[in-house]
């Protein structure tokens, strides 16, 4: 199962611990990739990144600051599959 932890950082300079505990949770059984993006990131180009990595789960670790831009991604998604 291909399993893809995200979200939407402020900045660059910040890490999100809940996808990183996440992670570690489901080692070993399974092998989750972390990919981060900032709110000032294009949301189709937050989409075509994800997509290309033909996740069969997404998960989103989301915000009061971020929740707008994390569901325009969530529902591009859903339009392209």
């Amino acid at each position: 199962m291909n399993i893809v932890l995200t979200t939407l950082n402020a900045k660059y300079i910040h890490t999100n611990l809940a996808i990183r505990y996440l992670k570690a949770y489901a080692q070993p059984e399974f092998n989750v990739k972390l990919v981060e993006y900032t709110i000032k990131d294009p949301a189709i180009n937050i989409v075509s990144d994800l997509i290309q990595k033909q996740p069969d789960v997404i998960g989103f670790s989301c915000y009061i600051w971020n929740i707008e831009e994390t569901i325009k991604v969530i529902k591009m998604i859903k339009k392209s599959t």
